[in-house]
């Protein structure tokens, strides 16, 4: 992407992005079971952020089965959501402009993270 993409990105979206992710792991920081989620929220802040040249990696990382699948769905309500659906109105808009596809083609991409944050690894 070029730089004038990175500044439509974070004009139409990516702002909104930045400050839910940041909001949810201030949220999860408050409590010494969250910190560790709190620090994945911040690094998903800075794609929210900016999403050129950082990957997201299929594989997940090694989990704790109870408490990553606990805080996700503590997560998924209500931030999750909202994140989604950021997600979601932001890939309409950059569809339907034409102009914009590989910033709609970026939502798509981090969709699906933003609802299970914790069971995907980040790069």
């Amino acid at each position: 992407m070029e730089s004038k993409h990175l500044y439509i990105w974070f004009l139409f979206g990516g702002w909104i992005l930045w400050s839910l992710y940041t909001l949810g792991g201030i949220i999860f920081c408050l409590s010494l079971i969250g910190i560790p989620y709190g620090f994945k929220l911040f690094t998903l802040s800075w794609m929210g952020w900016s999403p050129i040249g950082k990957a997201i990696s299929d594989k997940p990382p090694p989990l704790r089965r109870g408490p990553d699948q606990f805080m996700t769905i503590i997560w998924m309500f209500p931030l999750g959501v909202l994140v989604f659906l950021t997600h979601a109105l932001c890939a309409i808009f950059f569809f339907f402009s034409f102009v914009w596809r590989p910033l709609g083609r970026e939502h798509l991409r981090l969709v699906h993270v933003s609802l299970q944050p914790f069971l995907r690894n980040l790069k």
